[in-house]
């Protein structure tokens, strides 16, 4: 997945807790594993 993020949208990005948002996104949709 490529999209094109403005240099103050990568900042905002980077100030992000990703590892927070994937476990949320993990606990919320069903993985079959």
């Amino acid at each position: 997945m490529q999209i094109a993020f403005h240099p103050h949208e990568r900042s905002l990005l980077a100030r992000i807790p990703w590892p927070s948002i994937l476990l949320l996104c993990g606990a919320c949709s069903p993985t079959s594993d």
